[in-house]
């Protein structure tokens, strides 16, 4: 029999059925239909009913939260698009990279306390902590700008002559704080000697070699107060150097020289001899020889010495430091240990006033032999050098009979007796000369010392009116 095809049964039961079976299976399936068809209704009503709560209760957080998410994106954008500028680069690889990682980390500071202002107990401090980082930021990058600026001058500066104006001063900016602008600027592996540090709101530009560190934000201030960070070097020599034609020359006629400075020789010659030398310094500086108990009164030099604008700190530590002259500094009253704090101005002032103490001239007494005579001395030494040969006059040399020229230097003076040191071991060096050398001349201890320890016939450098002379001893 086949499946597919059966034989129908002639009484038609098969069929009835068949038509009972396919009239169930509808309505079942009709039932079935419906009750889904409900079912999908009542799911879709409860989703829209739970879909309109949930909108109104989180819609307006999540709207908030969504603008406070983007604020932080904008802010910490806006800082990390500013650390990654031109304005921000030194232009060296090594050096941007070290600044970019501690850029970063301070920005990840900003957004870690934006974040958590709505937890803070004081919201205020947060927001005052924020303006400071993001004034920090810009303070680094005003501080680039600046610090490449004066690597150019300091490059510069560096190869300048002392008397040309354009030396950088050892009386300005520390050099420590200088070597690390020319480090962080200049590039090279010198450049990996600095280290960025952050000190309360300030950053910090520290140099692992010499352990010294540079204020970025402290070095901007004294940029935007004006101060003259970059302080050079006094010129003297071209002042000094007309002093000496002022001098030399006639007062009533200018093509002829003064005989009491200069000797007019054979051919139109002109020379000084030693003892015009030291008469010629006498004047410049206001000594009187015939008064031995009294100051130089600074002459010509007294306005680079004392007294508003003087330049006594640059000539001291620059030129003088420079000539191997020196190693103290020159009083300014920034050291409370030197002469009690006080400045040299003041030095002077406490001591010329009417009602001057003991103390007052005592400690001018020490800090005339200790820098202003040496100072004096020094520019007259300059003025009288340069300006001799300026103008083509010949100096004659010191040391030759030296015993002769001082003693005729001198000889209508009359010298305070002054007694030798108990231990002095000098049976061959005339006890007159060292009494001149001592009294006229400011032979320092360390110079009388050398002069004890000298045998016969030795030469011993000495310092005499600023100038190194050589001495023999016989």
């Amino acid at each position: 029999m086949s499946y597919r095809q059966p034989k129908q049964m002639k009484d038609g039961a098969l069929e009835l059925n068949q038509t009972l079976l396919n009239q169930s299976l509808k309505r079942s399936s009709q039932r079935e239909a419906t009750q889904q068809a409900r079912t999908s209704q009542n799911l879709s009503a409860l989703t829209n009913i739970a879909s309109t709560f949930a909108t109104q209760a989180i819609a307006p957080k999540a709207d908030g939260l969504a603008e406070l998410n983007k604020d932080y994106a904008k802010t910490t954008q806006k800082l990390y698009k500013k650390i990654s500028s031109a304005d921000y680069d030194t232009g060296f690889e090594g050096v941007d990279k070290k600044a970019d990682v501690f850029m970063n980390s301070v920005i990840d500071d900003y957004y870690g306390i934006k974040n958590n202002i709505k937890n803070m107990k004081d919201p205020s401090l947060g927001m005052k902590d924020l303006a400071n980082i993001e004034n920090m930021i810009d303070e680094y990058g005003k501080g680039v700008s600046n610090m490449l600026a004066f690597n150019s001058a300091i490059k510069e500066a560096s190869t300048a002559d002392l008397n040309s104006g354009g030396k950088l001063s050892n009386a300005g900016a520390p050099s420590s704080q200088l070597q690390i602008i020319r480090k962080i600027t200049g590039g090279g592996e010198e450049a990996e000697d600095i280290e960025f540090k952050r000190e309360g709101n300030n950053i910090i530009l520290y140099d692992t070699k010499s352990n010294t560190s540079l204020n970025i934000t402290e070095f901007n201030k004294s940029q935007d107060r004006g101060e003259e960070y970059l302080v050079y070097a006094k010129p003297t020599e071209e002042l000094t150097t007309g002093f000496y034609g002022d001098i030399v020359k006639n007062e009533n006629d200018e093509g002829v020289y003064n005989p009491t400075f200069i000797t007019t020789g054979a051919n139109d010659t002109y020379s000084m001899t030693p003892k015009q030398q030291v008469d010629y310094k006498n004047s410049i500086m206001g000594d009187d020889p015939l008064k031995p108990k009294e100051k130089a009164t600074g002459g010509s030099f007294r306005g680079l010495l004392q007294g508003d604008g003087n330049i006594a700190e640059s000539i001291w530590e620059d030129q003088m430091y420079d000539a191997g002259l020196v190693k103290n500094e020159w009083p300014t009253g920034d050291d409370p240990n030197a002469f009690n704090g006080l400045s040299s101005d003041e030095i002077i002032a406490n001591a010329t006033r009417e009602n001057a103490t003991k103390k007052d001239k005592e400690i001018y007494d020490t800090f005339y032999d200790e820098f202003y005579k040496p100072a004096l001395n020094f520019l007259a030494n300059q003025s009288l050098e340069a300006g001799a040969a300026s103008m083509q006059i010949t100096l004659d040399d010191p040391t030759e009979d030296i015993i002769d020229q001082m003693e005729e230097s001198v000889k209508d003076l009359e010298v305070e007796e002054e007694k030798l040191p108990e231990d002095s071991n000098l049976p061959n060096l005339d006890d007159r000369l060292l009494k001149l050398l001592k009294v006229k001349y400011g032979l320092s201890e360390d110079d009388q010392e050398k002069m004890k320890l000298a045998k016969s016939g030795d030469e011993v450098e000495v310092t005499i009116n600023g100038k190194l002379t050589k001495i023999r001893k016989t």
